[in-house]
Order: C-alpha cells, then sequence, then structure tokens
C-alpha cells in the first residue's frame, strides 16, 4: 500500500512538471503599445519644445523605437505614407521591462504643423501606431514694452519718439506727432533671427483712421540684417498714403510689383514662401468677405530678416500705425 502511495505521487509530479515546462509551447512576443494616449493633438509655442509623455507597455523589451509616417497634407489619415524619423526628439523617463515612460519633444527651432502616424516599434519589429498632430508656433503679441531683445531690435538703436506701445489697445505702435523739424522720417523693427527654408508668416495692424496721405508702412523680408540705409534684397507687402488714396504695392527682387488703390487701413498681411516662390496675403478682417487671391513672385534667397517699417514724407500732421499678433505657422528660425 505504502510503495503504491509512493508510485502515485510519483505519476502526479511528473504529469504537473511536465505541463509547466513543457517545449512545444511557442512562445509569443508581446507587442508594443501606448496606453496614456489614443492619440496626439496639441499646440506648442516657441520657446517651448515639449509635446507629450507617453506610456509605452511591453513585457519583452526593455526599449522601443519611435519613428513616424509623416502626411504632407497636414492630417492625420494618409492616403500614403514615407516613413521617416521623429521630427524631434524623444527621451526615457523610464525603461526596462513592463511600462516605459517616454517624453517626445520637437525640434525648439522648427516651426510648422507636423501630423501622421506615430510607429512604436520593439526589437521584433513588432509594431503599434498612434495618430498625431502637433503645431508649433512663434508667437509675438506684441503686448508688452519694451520689446523682447531676444526678438527684435530697432532700426535707430535707443529710439523712444516714434516706437512706443498703445497702453489701451496692448498693440506696438509707430507714430510720428505734429513736428516742423523733419528730425526723422522712417522708423521701425527687425528680427534678430532669419528664417529659413518655406516659411509663413502673419501680421495685424491698423492705420490711424483719418490717415491718408505722406506715409508708407511696410511688412517684409530682406537678406540684411542691417537697419540703416542699406537693407538687402526685399520683398514684402508696403502700404502707402498718397494725394488722399490708400495703396498697396507687393513688390520683390528684379522690379517685380503689382499693386492696386483699396480701402486698406486696417486687417491681416502674410507673406509665404514655397522654394523660390514668394506669395502676399491680405485680409481687412471682414469675416463675411473671403481674402484676395494671393499674389506671388520669385525670390531666390533663404535665410531672411523679418522687417516692420514706417515712414512718412512731412512731419505736418500726426501718422501712426499699431502692430499685434505676428505669428511665425512655417519655417526655421536661425539665431
Amino acid at each position: 500500500m505504502k510503495n503504491r502511495s509512493i508510485f502515485i505521487c510519483i505519476l502526479f509530479c511528473t504529469r504537473f512538471v511536465s505541463c509547466v515546462y513543457d517545449l512545444d509551447i511557442p512562445l509569443t512576443n508581446n507587442h508594443p503599445k501606448c496606453t496614456s494616449h489614443e492619440q496626439i493633438e496639441t499646440t506648442v509655442y516657441y520657446p517651448d519644445d515639449f509635446v507629450a509623455n507617453l506610456s509605452i507597455s511591453d513585457l519583452n523589451d526593455e526599449t522601443v523605437t519611435l519613428s513616424a509616417w509623416a502626411c504632407d497634407t497636414g492630417e492625420s489619415q494618409c492616403d500614403s505614407v514615407i516613413e521617416v524619423l521623429w521630427p524631434g526628439t524623444y527621451s526615457y523617463i523610464k525603461n526596462g521591462y513592463g511600462t516605459k515612460l517616454i517624453t517626445l519633444s520637437l525640434d525648439t527651432n522648427l516651426m510648422g504643423i507636423f501630423s501622421g502616424m506615430l510607429i512604436i516599434r520593439d526589437s521584433y519589429n513588432a509594431l503599434s501606431s498612434l495618430p498625431y498632430r502637433v503645431q508649433k508656433l512663434f508667437f509675438e503679441p506684441f503686448d508688452t514694452y519694451p520689446l523682447s531683445e531676444n526678438y527684435w531690435k530697432k532700426y535707430h538703436q535707443g529710439e523712444t519718439t516714434t516706437i512706443g506701445y498703445h497702453y489701451v489697445d496692448k498693440k506696438l505702435l509707430f507714430s510720428f506727432d505734429e513736428d516742423d523739424s523733419t528730425k526723422l522720417l522712417s522708423t521701425g523693427i527687425i528680427s534678430f533671427f532669419a528664417l529659413s527654408g518655406d516659411f509663413h508668416i502673419t501680421i495685424d495692424f491698423r492705420l490711424k483712421d483719418e490717415m491718408n496721405d505722406g506715409f508708407e508702412i511696410g511688412f517684409f523680408v530682406s537678406t540684411s540684417s542691417d537697419t540703416g540705409k542699406w537693407d538687402g534684397d526685399r520683398a514684402g507687402i508696403f502700404i502707402q498714403g498718397k494725394q488722399a488714396q490708400i495703396r498697396m504695392e507687393c513688390s520683390s527682387i528684379e522690379m517685380q510689383t503689382y499693386s492696386r488703390d483699396l480701402n486698406l487701413t486696417s486687417g491681416e498681411l502674410g507673406i509665404s514662401r514655397q522654394g523660390q516662390r514668394l506669395s502676399y496675403y491680405y485680409h481687412d478682417g471682414n469675416p463675411l468677405v473671403s481674402p484676395e487671391s494671393p499674389i506671388s513672385h520669385t525670390y531666390v534667397y533663404d535665410s531672411v530678416f523679418v522687417h516692420l517699417k514706417m515712414s512718412v514724407t512731412d512731419r505736418t500732421r500726426n501718422h501712426h500705425v499699431s502692430w499685434n499678433d505676428f505669428y511665425i505657422t512655417r519655417g526655421f528660425l536661425v539665431f
């Protein structure tokens, strides 16, 4: 009887052990998966570069790699995809088997809309995807004074009589009061940074209501950072008051010009570059009126500086223009 009990015990243990250590059971790779987000959709303002902290679960791998299926259309759904590097960096807060924590960042100086699918891949080439749409912006509201010396410098250093601040509207103000001395007939600011590659920039402006003669304002780009007489090869939008008529002119290198008379005393101005083509936009701010079709010129230079300028032809009357809400929605900033 004792021998029978020992035999039954041995048989039971043998079956149990063979069940646990059965070498015929196939190994299964645990696929990586983002558990913190179903999608990434956010806006990042320069100089911030942080996009998101991701929690990634994967039991078989200590680390994963990130890449992207990018869309040129700005949408998260792609008709056709090309796998590229994530347009920034990622770093581990925590790695190891199980849950990994990853910080996702964008290139600090690169503005634009980045969208597509974030690809999370393990060492066995198993992957999962995460839709993303991230907009990176440079935004200067011009709602504080003095100007940030990190981004802007005046044409005339130390100038305080023609460049100031509208404390009621909270806007940057260029102004020329009535003065027969004609000591200063132009003023302006220029970006400390240059823009490289394709870009899109916009700004809002407003002229003094009764001002329709003896002035010119300019929103333009130039190859030179010189704030003096010579301002390089420039291209942009210029609004002039002459003989009681407001005239808008778009001009570029090689005598390319477009002009028309119009009643444009406030609104939004925009300049966009795609390859070697510059396009100009303007809108009077009326939501019921569609913006005019863009005007385009050739412009072959890469790195350019942004200018805001005002000139007057006489000092026998008051002139002023206010500026606010400057955006760079696409482009690379070079300091």
